[in-house]
């Protein structure tokens, strides 16, 4: 914004004498510097208001959205908790990788081994949708 200038105002002294046409010309000059800045602080300000009412927006779907996966959640926690099934009995854990390649395939077969012995363990992506 610009900075206000104290600058008196100029009284006419008749006739109109050139420093007084510039003395109002000086005048006029800050006046419309002063409302072109106060037209675009003006413009920055609905600028900043819309972002501000689309952010209020967004929150309020986001809420939404968050409010329904909660429910959805719930229900499946539900769900899976009135399921009284029988597991399968438990496949040991393989070995934790260490990063040697000769014992990569080993380690690979014996996690192949539990998740296809203990797949009932695992949910799945479709269990999981409802």
């Amino acid at each position: 914004m610009s900075s206000h200038t104290n600058t008196s105002i100029v009284k006419p002294s008749p006739p109109f004498s050139g420093e007084y046409i510039k003395a109002l010309n000086t005048q006029l000059d800050e006046l419309i510097g002063s409302n072109e800045a106060l037209l675009t602080s003006d413009e920055t300000t609905q600028e900043m208001r819309y972002t501000l009412d689309q952010a209020k927006t967004e929150i309020i779907q986001l809420r939404a959205v968050n409010k329904h996966l909660q429910q959805q959640v719930d229900r499946l926690v539900s769900t899976r908790s009135n399921t009284n099934v029988q597991q399968t009995p438990k496949y040991p854990d393989p070995e934790m990788f260490n990063g040697d390649h000769i014992k990569l395939r080993p380690f690979l077969t014996h996690l192949w081994l539990k998740l296809s012995s203990n797949t009932d363990w695992f949910s799945t992506e479709k269990e999981e949708l409802g």
